[in-house]
């Protein structure tokens, strides 16, 4: 047994001694070339010289266009019109030189043994600076100052004393990059200045900061589900300005003065949306859409007391507020579509009455409105039911006529059963209409009768 481990320990010495001497022979080896394994811009280079590889790369390589981007803006630059020559025979001796044969299983993995180099490049120095000058920005005295303009968005700060390319940092660097072979250039921050400012402009950068603050603020009106907050040129709009243009600042330099007309004006603009009283917008029963503006049904925002309320906030240091605007009339669903899915439609020209609940059609039937030949015609704009009452008598000049149901809608004119007639709908109305009221089937407005509230929009239309 010892026998046999004897021999097992000499013969696994004489392996390891033949694996290093092999793996030390393959160092010695390639000692004046590539280590086993080297592969460079996809040529293998594996015991050849720098001279050779050298010659390899330059015949294979393409010299591209040379693509230069200034802050997004992209210039090629052709190489012919540079004089650009190139030589891989440096920087494949500076890899040489800087590689441990020792250590050539480190080849065995991708990621040592593939290496991409750039080859040293020559070119005209002075033809490049006349290209790269060429298309560098120039910047004049006024692009270079600072200034407060309004814009779509509100105020906006133009700074052109940050960010100015200094020309011959950006040649040089530009240089520097073709020169290590680089063909996609972007120009960085250490190519740009910044340039000190004036009293005058660091007073304009002090007010823009005011004015930024107040454009910032987030002021909200809200009726029912829907809401609008002010935007920023809304609020830029606001603002007193001086006879340049520019906002005033007041209460000790530390704010800025709103302008009671310009306030008005804006949240008339901004607010109208909220406008419903004689201000809407429907889709009738068979899809047509239509803007009603007459009626009583609707609400209208109190554009003064709102100016006065949003005047005191600011001025208070409020810088946020969410609040359900004051109105001069009220009356309807809180809202922009304040009619809702639950209303009465009538249709003047078809002469149908039509009820919908939740959006669903509950009742159809024929109608005969107010008589066209002795301009009797029934109002059109969007009204509401405001009384219901059974066994009423309506009276005017010259009749007074007992009715079962009775649904006024504006100034004594409603819904009503008209057991005087016997047909409804067609043409009847142009000549033989009512005075006005919607004469409908005794069995159809009994059951609308049931079916609306008081305060339930009623809509009519043409």
């Amino acid at each position: 047994m010892k026998k046999f481990l004897k021999i097992a320990g000499l013969v696994f010495l004489i392996v390891l001694l033949s694996a290093a001497g092999i793996y030390i022979g393959l160092a010695v080896y390639y000692k004046n070339g590539f280590s086993y394994g080297t592969y460079i811009n996809g040529i293998y280079c594996t015991g050849k010289t720098s001279e050779q590889v050298a010659k390899e790369l330059n015949d294979s390589f393409d010299a591209d266009n040379v693509i230069v981007d200034i802050d997004g803006k992209l210039y090629s630059i052709d190489p012919a019109d540079i004089d650009y020559t190139y030589d891989f025979e440096e920087v494949l001796s500076g890899y040489l030189s800087g590689q441990n044969t020792f250590l050539w299983i480190e080849n065995l993995t991708d990621e040592k043994s593939k290496q991409i180099l750039s080859p040293r490049a020559s070119f005209d120095e002075e033809k490049l600076k006349e290209i790269v000058h060429s298309f560098l920005p120039e910047y004049s005295e006024e692009d270079k100052t600072v200034t407060i303009a309004l814009k779509e968005d509100g105020y906006a700060l133009y700074d052109g004393k940050i960010r100015v390319l200094n020309a011959d940092k950006a040649y040089e660097y530009i240089r520097d990059c073709i020169e290590n072979g680089a063909v996609n250039i972007t120009v960085d921050d250490s190519c740009y200045d910044s340039l000190p400012y004036t009293a005058e402009e660091k007073e304009m950068i002090n007010l823009y900061s005011l004015v930024e603050g107040v454009q910032n603020r987030s002021y909200t009106y809200t009726m029912g589900d829907d809401s609008i907050t002010l935007s920023r040129r809304g609020l830029a709009d606001m603002l007193k300005v001086d006879e340049k243009g520019l906002p005033v600042i007041t209460l000790g330099d530390k704010g800025i003065e709103l302008d009671e007309n310009l306030v008005y004006d804006v949240l008339t603009d901004e607010l109208n949306a909220f406008n419903t009283y004689n201000n809407h917008d429907f889709v009738t029963h068979d899809g047509k859409e239509i803007h009603l503006d007459k009626g009583t049904y609707g609400n209208k925002v109190d554009i003064k007391a709102e100016t006065k309320f949003f005047i005191d906030s600011f001025n208070e240091g409020e810088e946020s507020f969410n609040r359900e605007p004051s109105y001069t009339s009220y009356y309807g669903d809180p809202g922009l579509n304040d009619i809702g899915d639950t209303y009465v439609e009538v249709c003047l020209t078809e002469q149908k009455m039509f009820f919908y609940e939740k959006g669903k059609c509950k009742l159809e039937t024929p109608v005969v409105t107010g008589k066209l030949s002795t301009n009797q015609g029934t109002p059109t704009g969007v009204y509401y039911i405001y009384r219901k009452q059974k066994n009423a008598t309506l009276r005017g000049p010259g009749y007074a006529e007992p009715v079962g149901y009775w649904m006024p809608v504006v100034r004594g004119i409603g819904i009503h059963d008209s057991s005087w007639r016997v047909e409804y709908g067609g043409e009847i109305y142009k000549n033989g209409g009512s005075h006005g009221c919607i004469n409908t089937p005794k069995d159809k407005v009994a059951e609308l009768y049931e079916m609306v509230e008081v305060g339930t929009p009623v809509v009519i239309h043409e």
